[in-house]
């Protein structure tokens, strides 16, 4: 086998005899010649550049043939601008295609990746000329190689080579098939982000009016209505109105629901232990800061009741669990989510998007209480770190209702909150 190194020995023909002979001394090509002559024709015979070529024919071709063996990636199979000398083709591994800047010799750009039954090389079949682009290895490779000076030389005397380049042609057909589909695929790709760019404004600007109008009606119904049918009817209808907001934003626009985390996680393990830690940790601080402010206000008021009323229950918790699921989509979901874009260059776009998106919606809330809106924003900070990691609502939701309902239905938060404001 010829081994990397050959692989260059064979295109450097400009070289110094010097460094040519130093090459030659350190690849094994001396030594197994006669090997690799026997065993080329077994490796050779089945590859599909080969096809339809009779036994006479194939022997012919292989006479030419040699394989070569390169063990790692990062070797320079042929360089830009060498004298083209041999046609190769890829039998095991993959390569990568290299461009020098036209503006700066020593920067390169990557512009194609090759793969086992790709080619490159097949000019030299023709005339002689220099090498158009680097091919480097990515993995280690085996190559099939052809002498392309003997058939540039005396095409005529290669009966083999008709068929061969139908070949040829044949395959390259199916390639700038794929490249031309995945190029189209690409140009889909980027009108689909374009247009993602372009709408992601007017979804921001109607979450934050949904916001702002769901924390203006709240401030309203809290200060001119007593607690009742009513306002509970008119605190469900702002729900409702919120929810709208969004569900008009997400279906007119590019992005499908999943994009704001309507889905399950992918780690689904990973999850639920984060889930079950920011759930205990959720009711642990709680439970701390309603025992501070019942020693700091004096207020004689039931701590960790459990809930008295069955029907009352069940509405508190029903009500609970649709505004979490709610106010989360809102909060994290679209909020957080498109903030995350707008700061997309930033390297702390995460933390912008999860401090803004929650300030945001705690200023909502300061229609019930400053304390209140305060204590939204510090949870959902923990909220938002999660959603972050899972990238779904699901874990979010249910460590929200569980740690909310605690507060409101066994530590009676909301009864300790209003006696401190």
């Amino acid at each position: 086998m010829l081994s990397g190194p050959m692989a260059e020995a064979h295109e450097q023909v400009r070289e110094p005899p010097r460094e040519r002979e130093r090459t030659q001394r350190r690849s094994p090509e001396s030594e197994t010649e006669t090997e690799t002559d026997s065993s080329t024709r077994a490796q050779l015979r089945g590859t599909k550049l080969l096809a339809g070529l009779d036994e006479a024919q194939r022997d012919a071709l292989l006479e030419l043939a040699s394989i070569v063996e390169i063990p790692e990636p990062g070797v320079v199979i042929v360089r830009e601008g060498a004298a083209s000398e041999n046609f190769y083709w890829i039998l095991d591994g993959e390569a990568e295609v290299a461009k020098r800047d036209e503006h700066d010799d020593e920067r390169e750009f990557i512009v194609a990746e090759l793969g086992p039954g790709d080619h490159f090389g097949e000019t030299s079949l023709f005339e002689s000329g220099t090498r158009t682009a680097t091919i480097r290895s990515k993995t280690p490779l085996r190559l099939g190689m052809i002498r392309a000076r003997p058939v540039r030389e005396a095409p005529g005397e290669h009966d083999w080579l008709a068929v061969f380049l139908f070949n040829l042609v044949q395959h390259d057909t199916r390639r700038i098939a794929r490249l031309t589909s995945a190029t189209i695929d690409g140009r889909r790709l980027e009108r689909d982000h374009a247009a993602r760019l372009v709408s992601l404004p007017r979804l921001l600007l109607f979450a934050i009016l949904g916001v702002t109008l769901y924390g203006l009606g709240l401030a309203t119904v809290l200060e001119v209505l007593a607690p009742g049918i009513v306002r509970g009817a008119l605190l469900a209808g702002l729900g409702l109105g919120l929810l709208a907001a969004i569900y008009t934003a997400v279906e007119t626009g590019p992005y499908p629901w999943s994009y704001f985390g309507l889905e399950l996680p992918d780690e689904r393990g990973r999850a639920i232990g984060e889930t079950a830690l920011l759930t205990a940790a959720g009711v642990a601080a709680l439970s701390g800061l309603a025992l501070a402010i019942d020693g700091a206000t004096g207020a004689e008021l039931p701590l960790f009741q459990p809930p008295g009323d069955s029907f009352v229950g069940a509405v508190v918790l029903l009500g609970v669990v649709v505004f979490a699921a709610l106010e989360e989509l809102c909060v994290r979901g679209v909020l957080q989510t498109a903030l995350t874009e707008v700061f997309r260059d930033q390297d702390e776009r995460l933390l912008y998007a999860i401090v803004l998106s929650n300030a945001l919606f705690a200023v909502a809330h300061t229609a019930i209480s400053a304390n209140f809106a305060l204590l939204q924003f510090g949870l959902g900070l923990v909220w938002g770190f999660a959603y972050s990691r899972q990238r779904s609502l699901v874990g979010v939701v249910i460590a929200r209702v569980i740690v909310m309902f605690f507060a409101l239905r066994m530590l009676h938060l909301h009864e300790l909150v209003a006696a401190s404001v």
